[in-house]
């Protein structure tokens, strides 16, 4: 059979359920098999164009499977279906993985639950109604015949019981392409409200705090708080000396100097453990102090040389 009357059978089925969609007055339903029955007829005419639509795409392969495969879409093996789709989604380098893997997760899962809901019906205990509701049963033996009084104890010396085995009949109710196709809308109205609630939740999401109080460059910081400590002149200088502004500067400075005296630039001391004032100094080995000193020496007249006491 070639693709033309394969699309033929397609179409006879989607414009079946669009006669029955007009009738029930469903224009939701009836424009979205209008939009099925336009699809289906430029791939016939060999004008499809691939839709930049995930979505789109995805109901175009099925179409594309029905038809090329000759599903019956009266009813459609799910089983080889959905290997047959899984096996087109991995080649499909242009499809949207993570759109057609959603879509075909949640028409498996529809459809689970419609079968289940179907099993609840057949399963449900029937329900026997009494002609005698009401009566009183030591009453009810006027209506036996007098010749069968016996029967009873004929049953209880029969070595098997004439009880007739409940007969149930398997309902095996065909999957259609109209209903896999509903199952891939259901599937895109989820997926549209999955995608609507992320949206909101990342808008009205509380923002991330950082783990860290203090933002901080280490080498920028220790550089600017060294030039404040040569600022400060030779000897002791206290701490508070350093601060310039409020509690992250206090941090950074803090932060700074231990690892200066890390480094064995400085010298730290507090006098009165633990609340008292800490003190700094800078620690210069003795091989540079004599470096600057001479360095210092050659650059200044003798009578401006300073008097070592």
């Amino acid at each position: 059979m070639s693709i033309a009357a394969e699309c033929g059978q397609v179409l006879d089925h989607l414009m079946f359920h669009k006669s029955i969609v007009e009738d029930d007055s469903g224009d939701a339903k009836e424009a979205r098999i209008a939009s099925y029955v336009s699809m289906v007829e430029q791939m016939q005419q060999g004008t499809l164009v691939p839709s930049d639509d995930p979505f789109e795409r995805s109901v175009g392969m099925v179409f594309e499977l029905v038809v090329q495969q000759k599903f019956d879409p009266w009813d459609i093996n799910l089983i080889e279906f959905s290997k047959m789709y899984l096996s087109r989604v991995r080649k499909a380098t242009e499809l949207n993985l993570i759109v057609a893997g959603k879509i075909v997760y949640m028409a498996w899962e529809i459809l689970k639950l419609q079968s289940e809901q179907v099993l609840m019906r057949v399963d449900r205990p029937e329900t026997v109604e009494l002609m005698f509701d009401g009566w009183e049963p030591q009453h009810l033996d006027l209506f036996v015949d007098p010749f069968e009084l016996g029967t009873g104890e004929v049953l209880l010396h029969t070595e098997e019981l004439p009880i007739q085995e409940k007969i149930r009949r398997r309902s095996d109710r065909p999957v259609t392409l109209i209903d896999l196709l509903d199952a891939f809308e259901e599937a895109k109205k989820e997926s549209d409200i999955r995608q609507e609630l992320s949206r909101f939740m990342q808008k009205y999401r509380r923002p991330d705090f950082d783990d860290k109080a203090h933002k901080e460059n280490l080498e920028e910081d220790i550089a600017q708080v060294w030039e404040r400590i040569h600022r400060c002149g030779n000897g002791p200088v206290p701490i508070a000396d350093l601060y310039s502004s409020g509690k992250e500067d206090r941090v950074t400075v803090f932060v700074s100097i231990l690892f200066l005296a890390r480094m064995g630039k400085l010298h730290i001391w507090q006098e009165k453990p633990p609340f008292g004032e800490i003190f700094l100094e800078v620690k210069v080995p003795f091989d540079i102090a004599q470096i600057e000193d001479a360095v210092a020496v050659a650059n200044v007249k003798i009578e401006d040389a300073p008097v070592v006491k």
